[in-house]
């Protein structure tokens, strides 16, 4: 204990992550993560004057899950702290077009923001530690991430939820565990060679520390913290010009200036767009989006794009209009298709759902109804595109 504590308490203080006073609900799924922050906290909890709750998902996605709720509500009632479970139906409830582990990671984060607001809580802890730090940065790595990827997983994210055993490593959260004999629990799908992270944390990281780098974890980490700096430098500057940008502001619409917009460092544009699009609300864009959004400030591709989520943005009279209604200007459009997921398309009355398979699985395949591209032949973002008829 003597050993994580210090570490715990000038992470809190240097980031800022309590005031004195604060309310906070900790998110405790059973696992050792989680546990021992539950146990640090309430160590702690003197110091600032900290009310601690419990917060448990029960996702009912396996057989032991309502026993695994009623583990950690014991273990809440044992040590004097009040807990809340939210049980769900993750394999009906959530957006669909998103990979499982992301469908059941924002119903997690719903969840257990509701029951933060239901018990007055102005904090929500979760037990993200080191490793999980070095192995979401390697992970993004592989999938292709710019800058803001990886900074990796916020110290702090939405004012609200923090993690303060981040720079904590996972052997010192075990090693904290027995030393203090806390019992926990264990979740059998985290050793599932099926899921990309459970690869990373048990075979490519272990091969890539063996016999390339021993500190590589280290390294991953001090990548997230410098990118994460370099990331909040660059979104204060697109926050300043985002200013210069704007032309009108109207519910529901944003107009941005396209000489204006292109005249920025190219760094800057692409930040600019994701701010302008945070403030209509748009949700599941990505790279793709924000580069076919370039395009159309700098007069190529099509005259209008509709986002997912439905946001509509029309290049017209040397400006780009955001819009979440109807757009009245006739002219093509083209829809950016999230891959993998399902993609709306309003002005043709369909959705496309788009997926990833192996090669090796569609050869000859003839299906009424699909189409099915090479995706590294393809030039840029996969396009719908039509004909607004007026």
């Amino acid at each position: 204990m003597r050993r994580l504590l210090p570490t715990v308490r000038r992470t809190i203080e240097q980031h800022g992550l309590v005031t004195p006073g604060d309310r906070i609900l900790v998110a405790v799924s059973g696992g050792v993560d989680s546990v021992v922050l539950l146990d640090v906290l309430q160590a702690l909890a003197p110091r600032w004057g900290l009310s601690l709750y419990v917060g448990h998902v029960n996702h009912g996605l396996r057989p032991e899950a309502e026993a695994e709720a009623c583990w950690v509500a014991e273990l809440a009632r044992s040590r004097g702290v009040p807990c809340a479970v939210r049980r769900l139906d993750g394999r009906r409830e959530g957006p669909k077009g998103q990979s499982p582990q992301a469908r059941y990671r924002l119903l997690r984060y719903q969840a257990l923001e509701a029951m933060a607001d239901e018990v007055g809580a102005s904090r929500l802890a979760t037990g993200h530690h080191a490793d999980d730090q070095a192995e979401t940065i390697l992970l993004r790595l592989l999938r292709g991430a710019g800058l803001r990827g990886l900074a990796g997983i916020p110290m702090v994210r939405e004012g609200r939820i923090i993690r303060p055993l981040l720079e904590v490593w996972r052997a010192e959260i075990e090693a904290h565990a027995r030393a203090r004999g806390l019992a926990s629990l264990t979740d059998p799908t985290n050793a599932r060679p099926l899921y990309l992270r459970n690869r990373i944390r048990h075979e490519l990281l272990p091969l890539l520390e063996k016999g390339y780098n021993p500190r590589l974890r280290a390294h991953l980490r001090a990548l997230a913290r410098q990118a994460g700096e370099d990331e909040a430098f660059l979104t204060e500057q697109a926050l300043q010009a985002l200013v210069s940008v704007i032309r009108t502001r109207e519910p529901g619409t944003v107009t941005l200036d396209c000489a204006a917009l292109l005249r920025l460092h190219p760094a800057l544009r692409p930040r600019v767009l994701r701010l302008a699009l945070e403030e209509m609300g748009a949700r599941s864009w990505g790279r793709a989006h924000l580069t076919a959004l370039q395009e159309l400030a700098a007069g190529r591709g099509a005259g209008r794009l509709v986002l997912p989520g439905g946001l509509a943005v029309v290049r017209d009279a040397g400006a780009l209009r955001l819009s979440t209604g109807p757009v009245s200007v006739a002219a093509p459009f083209a829809v950016v298709l999230q891959v993998p997921g399902t993609t709306p398309i309003p002005e043709a009355g369909v959705a496309l759902r788009c997926t990833l398979v192996p090669a090796s699985e569609v050869r000859g395949v003839k299906e009424e109804g699909a189409l099915y591209r090479d995706q590294g032949a393809l030039p840029g973002p996969l396009l719908a595109r039509g004909q607004v008829r007026a």
